[in-house]
């Protein structure tokens, strides 16, 4: 069964630019290296400051997978492709949708 996961964003006061670059040139490509990553689209607005992230995930252990790495990762700081310094971030629960 298929994932799709939403997830939005905003950036931290005057630095929707940069962290827009960091998700567009670093984040996202290497998230759709990821074991069971589909699809990722990245949009957003600039100047309102509001981005969205909408996943698609072969299933919903692959999601669950990727996010416990994604934890460790910005516990400890070591190769965690989101700048904190840039990012607010809000995590929508993953929706399961049946193919």
């Amino acid at each position: 069964m298929t994932t799709h996961v939403n997830i939005q964003f905003s950036a931290k006061e005057g630095r929707a630019k940069e962290a827009a670059d960091n998700m567009a040139n670093i984040a996202l490509p290497m998230t759709r290296k990821q074991p069971g990553c589909l699809e990722l689209e990245f949009s957003g607005d600039i100047g309102k400051n509001e981005f969205c992230i909408w996943g698609t995930w072969s299933s919903l252990r692959d999601y669950n997978s990727y996010m416990a790495i994604r934890k460790a990762s910005r516990k400890s700081g070591h190769n965690d492709p989101i700048d904190r310094d840039t990012w607010k971030v809000k995590i929508f629960s993953a929706i399961q949708i049946a193919d």
